[in-house]
């Protein structure tokens, strides 16, 4: 268990919260950020400079917070809401990496297709009509 802070008022989009967090003391902390739901953080009593204990990987190679608890060490947000949150911003986030790749090559196959084939194919045609 790590003391932690909420250093920044939690943000809030529509969709969206940001929960944002310094974890350890001194001059092993780091910040750690959580993207939630906001329906789901929007219930808990979290402000800026709120004291919190979370839960990390005991060689601190990995900077994940598994379990946030408050200081009366009530259970605040869990490992599998952490990860299911992640989850679904992952496949968010791919769904329009792949959809930006599917639009460039769809793109460049209109611009070749209508831009360099057309010059191809009227210069053969010019070229062909000189030969007459």
């Amino acid at each position: 268990m790590e003391n932690a802070y909420i250093y920044r008022d939690v943000s809030q989009s529509r969709n969206d919260s940001y929960l944002y967090l310094k974890v350890g003391l001194g001059d092993d902390a780091y910040n750690y950020t959580i993207v939630a739901r906001s329906s789901d953080i929007r219930h808990l009593d979290l402000r800026k400079s709120r004291k919190l204990w979370v839960a990390v990987d005991s060689d601190r190679s990995k900077q994940f917070v598994w379990w946030i608890y408050d200081f009366d060490n009530k259970f605040i947000i869990s490992r599998k809401e952490i990860l299911g949150w992640m989850g679904r911003y992952n496949s968010r986030n791919y769904f329009v990496a792949i959809l930006g790749v599917v639009s460039s090559l769809y793109l460049l196959l209109i611009i070749v297709r209508n831009g360099v084939w057309n010059r191809v194919v009227a210069k053969r045609k010019a070229h062909e009509s000189r030969a007459d």
